[in-house]
């Protein structure tokens, strides 16, 4: 998605001709324009205005077209505490999608980027989600009405028509007619968002809106076993193609049946690909013929699209450059047109191609002839039953009352763009607009109760992680003012409390879902994870305190989740921190939970030793990850690492401090090994473990040496004492696979039973001793073998 605009002097920018200030223009002139970013382009404009001190309380301002951009700007200024007429030449508000059939998708068009596919707009008010045009218009209008009968200063100049816009002082002088009269109203800022015009007419062309009811689909336009010509290369003119061409044409509904049949990443990675090797404004159709068909076809797109196809018409498609032009129509709407295309051509379907500027359209009594496009190289020549004209609206007559105010503005963005053409693009809702707006909003037009559920609402997004699969990119995908690598990496010192919550299946965040519930649980309940209703179920199978609750929508950005190896080594350092913090304790008490007391002068070893070896653990992901699995658990081959569970972490650092405290007679090392997490004597293998079970097993219950395949064990859960007997054993041959295997003789063992816990309490004068002694055996009895004792 998009992010935010360099600057809020961007923003206005974009909007204002500094020779004409405060006279603001929302989306005249920008080439791509959908209902959803005439509502952003209003919100960010009104934000930008007020934080950089444009606005005063006194300005009175007039907003002329009660469109998206209109009524959103109306109400956002009026949110801002200002007074504010809108303007509209009709009886009523969005009256262009009053009635139409036309999909309004808030994201669809910045398919496949992520997010595209999520149907929610997420605005701070006149919010929506995607439907037909005229489902989205009525819940809009039914919200601006409330608005209306508020009693705030929002006055709805309804049938009054634009004349003359003059700067008179320090005041912006609007002319308006309404019913005949003219009256002339001054304001401090004016906004002119007065849509796009009317389709362009040539000659005797139908003029069929893009919006109305009155275009392909209805009787009007429906004619079997007839000739059309659609003429152009935008959305309207590709969406006119396939209402023509597929049966029951439902832009919805065809949209998810499409990307349906091919649901892997593959065809969005393509489509990206065939861009990538296009100019802006290029022709796509030979880089998809390369890139996307054969996808299309292995996924056997073409032949499912081949059954909704209609025959009983003749079309004729007509541009004056590529119809699937880059950067001309949502690339979405160009690949399906593309397939469609494709499928008809495999099925027979009669559709012909032409190029050129139509210069003229006649009507006879049977039929249209058009001039100016070419077949082939051959002049058009075929009568046609109906001409549908897609050549953009016509905004110099839509602006004719603002004339040079429009002419100076196009030629300042013009220049604008030049520079830095990212401004042009179209917007996406920034988090920091959103949480702009909301409270403001909040305060200005609802009641008490519906303004506290509201700060509900926002302090549970503040709050929450949203995780989910993305139907468009292929990716899991984060969601929140928070980012998860952050929450991660803090997970038990986080400040306030955090959720994750998964709306999605286990299953479609692969690796995540396992490291991401043991984050939760290391936090120590500052996180908690939940789930929506319809996948609790599933995540409740591997953790059973899963939480339910519903989604909602998130107007924060849409990042991909962090690596699953960068989330391991977040759990890993929370870990490392809790035996940062628990041998500090052990240290400053001259007590350990799970040992007892430990002598002063054994303890003051402790924290150089660790030093050290931290140092090595941070050099290294390897040995940090093996150091830390194996002292969690001695298991089978591919040894767990930490669950996150806080139960067991006494037992780590008893375990640390032995190994801590072993290194004051034996030096050791932190180290990866394949059997162990130590070395020392060069080569010879340690283990230091705080687990008490193995195989299902008390650690003290392996009583047979050639269970144990190092050299040295030190194990903070072994309480009983382990090998009492062991001498030299015979190498056992073949490695099992597992941790455990045979080995040449019994390893030295420091371990949590009653002596050796009477040695820490003593001090250094018993306890360096003591390890001297264990090592030394163990080095004899290597040394008996070498020499073929017994």
């Amino acid at each position: 998605m998009s992010t935010l605009a360099p600057t809020f002097a961007d923003w206005i920018a974009v909007a204002e001709d500094p020779a004409q200030r405060d006279i603001f223009f929302l989306g005249a002139a920008d080439s791509r324009i959908t209902f959803y970013s005439q509502q952003v382009r209003a919100l960010r404009l009104a934000h930008a205005l007020d934080a950089t001190g444009r606005l005063k309380s006194s300005d009175r301002v007039a907003v002329v077209g009660a469109g998206a951009a209109g009524v959103t700007a109306a109400l956002a200024f009026v949110s801002l505490g200002l007074r504010v007429d809108l303007i509209e030449k009709t009886n009523d508000v969005i009256h262009l999608q009053s009635a139409s059939p036309r999909l309004l998708h808030p994201n669809i068009y910045s398919w496949p980027e992520p997010g595209s596919l999520q149907t929610d707009a997420c605005l701070p008010f006149l919010d929506w989600a995607a439907a037909t045009g005229q489902v989205v218009r009525d819940k809009l209008k039914d919200e601006f009405d409330r608005a209306l009968a508020s009693g705030k200063p929002l006055n709805f100049r309804k049938k009054s028509v634009l004349k003359e816009l003059a700067r008179t002082g320090g005041q912006l002088s609007v002319t308006l007619a309404s019913d005949g009269v003219e009256s002339v109203h001054d304001f401090e800022k004016v906004i002119l968002a007065m849509g796009f015009g009317d389709e362009q007419q040539l000659g005797d062309a139908p003029l069929i809106d893009y919006w109305r009811t009155i275009g392909i689909g209805s009787p009007a336009l429906e004619i079997s076993d007839a000739d059309y010509l659609v003429s152009g290369n935008g959305d309207g003119a590709l969406t006119d193609l396939m209402r023509l061409v597929i049966t029951g044409f439902d832009h919805v509904k065809f949209t998810h049946e499409f990307l349906s049949l091919c649901p892997q990443p593959d065809l969005a990675r393509a489509v990206m690909v065939a861009e990538a090797r296009v100019a802006m404004g290029g022709d796509l159709e030979c880089e998809f013929n390369d890139q996307v068909l054969p996808i299309l076809k292995r996924r056997g797109a073409i032949d499912s699209l081949q059954k909704q196809l209609r025959r009983d018409r003749s079309i004729v498609l007509n541009a004056r450059g590529p119809l699937l032009a880059k950067g001309k129509a949502a690339r979405l709407n160009q690949v399906m047109a593309f397939a469609i295309l494709r499928a008809s051509k495999e099925a027979s379907v009669k559709i012909t191609r032409s190029v050129g500027k139509i210069q003229g359209v006649t009507k006879t009594s049977n039929s249209f002839s058009v001039d100016g496009p070419l077949v082939d190289g051959a002049p058009l020549r075929v009568p046609l039953d109906m001409v549908i004209l897609r050549h953009g609206p016509n905004r110099g007559a839509r602006y004719q009352p603002v004339s040079a105010l429009y002419s100076g503005y196009r030629s300042h963005l013009g220049a604008l763009l030049a520079g830095t053409p990212t401004l042009g693009d179209p917007p996406r809702l920034h988090a920091t607009t959103f949480a702009y707006f909301d409270p403001r909003y909040s305060a200005a037009f609802l009641d008490l109760q519906s303004q506290q559920a509201r700060s509900a609402r926002a302090q549970v997004r503040q709050a929450v992680v949203l995780i989910r699969w993305d139907e468009a990119a292929h990716i899991a995908t984060q969601q929140g003012a928070q980012d998860l690598a952050s929450v991660a990496a803090a997970c038990e010192c986080l400040s306030t409390p955090a959720t994750l919550h998964f709306d999605a299946l286990p299953s479609r965040l692969d690796g995540h879902s396992d490291v991401l519930l043991r984050i939760v649980r290391a936090s120590a309940g500052k996180l908690k994870a939940t789930s929506t209703p319809d996948h609790a179920s599933q995540w409740r199978e591997i953790e059973p305190a899963i939480g339910a609750d519903n989604a909602f929508s998130s107007p924060e950005s849409i990042r991909e989740l962090p690596p699953v190896d960068a989330l391991w080594t977040a759990l890993d350092e929370c870990l490392l921190r809790c035996l940062d913090k628990g041998l500090d304790g052990v240290v400053s008490s001259l007590v350990c939970d799970a040992i007892g007391p430990i002598h002063a002068d054994i303890a003051a070893t402790l924290p150089p030793t660790w030093k050290q070896w931290r140092a090595t653990i941070d050099a290294s992901a390897a040995v940090r990850v093996d150091f830390l699995r194996l002292l969690f658990r001695v298991e089978q081959a591919g040894s767990d690492r930490w669950d996150g569970n806080h139960a067991c972490v006494p037992n780590l650092i008893a375990a640390l401090v032995l190994m801590l405290a072993t290194h004051a007679g034996e030096a050791l090392v932190p180290a990866q090994h394949p059997r162990g997490n130590l070395l020392f004597r060069g080569d010879a293998v340690g283990l230091g473990s705080g687990c008490d079970r193995v195989l299902g097993q008390n650690i003290a219950d392996l009583q047979d040496p050639e269970l144990w395949s190092v050299d040295a064990l030190i194990l903070s859960g072994a309480k009983e004492e382990m090998f009492a007997d062991a001498g030299l054993i015979r190498d056992g041959g073949e490695a099992p696979p597992t941790m455990l295997r045979p080995t040449h003789v019994a390893p030295a063992v420091v371990q949590n039973t009653r002596v050796w816990r009477q040695r820490l309490q003593a001090g250094l004068t018993q306890w360096k001793p003591a390890i001297l002694q264990e090592f030394a055996r163990w080095r004899a009895r290597q040394d008996a073998q070498l020499q073929g004792s017994p």
